[in-house]
């Protein structure tokens, strides 16, 4: 192994030490934050249950509840809220502060509708494909959710429940209803899945 001489560092040190000043140009910051990784998505409200994995039942409906195209029926609203890991109240501020919402997407491409790309296709065993039905996530604000879109542009719901300080507990209200592109389909058991991915900056 070769040695580095007391005289060769020596060197080394002031031959930076008589380098040439300059202005500086710009700066380059570098963020990040450590979050809370026990902390969990759970859900709230009727026909909604799960932690992590999230459930939402929708009621019942017949098949003359749909007539039109592009018609919806039975919205049910849920929230989502994170939690700390015994469940007994919000997650800790710092997380709470950094997170910037929920995105959703589809495992496969082949999951949402080609042409309307805000329909879940209803995955059941008994799904009719001459007439389907489809399922759509909205926003708080009544926005189809599009899982063809990327995060950033994607539509989300606001967060909810934090003071200031980043304390309480994060919520964030979507809704899900069934959906039908042509207004005549069949009987048949319904069931879609999304992934999210809660994004914190």
């Amino acid at each position: 192994m070769k040695s580095l001489s007391l005289s060769t560092v020596s060197a080394l040190v002031l031959g930076l030490a008589c380098t040439h000043t300059f202005a500086v140009d710009g700066t380059i910051t570098v963020n990040g934050v450590v979050t809370d990784s026990t902390c969990t998505l759970t859900g709230s409200g009727p026909g909604t249950a799960g932690s992590k994995n999230i459930i939402v039942t929708l009621d019942t409906v017949p098949t003359s509840t749909f007539t039109t195209a592009n018609q919806s029926a039975a919205t049910k609203s849920f929230d989502l809220q994170l939690k700390n890991g015994a469940g007994t109240g919000g997650c800790d501020a710092a997380t709470n502060k950094a997170l910037k919402g929920l995105f959703l997407e589809t495992a496969a491409a082949a999951d949402y509708d080609a042409t309307e790309k805000t329909a879940l296709v209803n995955k059941s065993t008994d799904a009719s494909s001459a007439k389907p039905v489809f399922i759509q996530i909205l926003t708080d604000a009544d926005t189809p959710v599009d899982y063809s879109q990327a995060w950033g542009t994607q539509a989300k719901s606001a967060i909810t429940g934090l003071a200031a300080d980043g304390t309480g507990t994060a919520t964030m209200t979507y809704k899900a209803r069934y959906f039908t592109k042509t207004g005549s389909v069949d009987a048949q058991n319904v069931t879609a899945t999304v992934n999210y991915t809660l994004q914190y900056n």
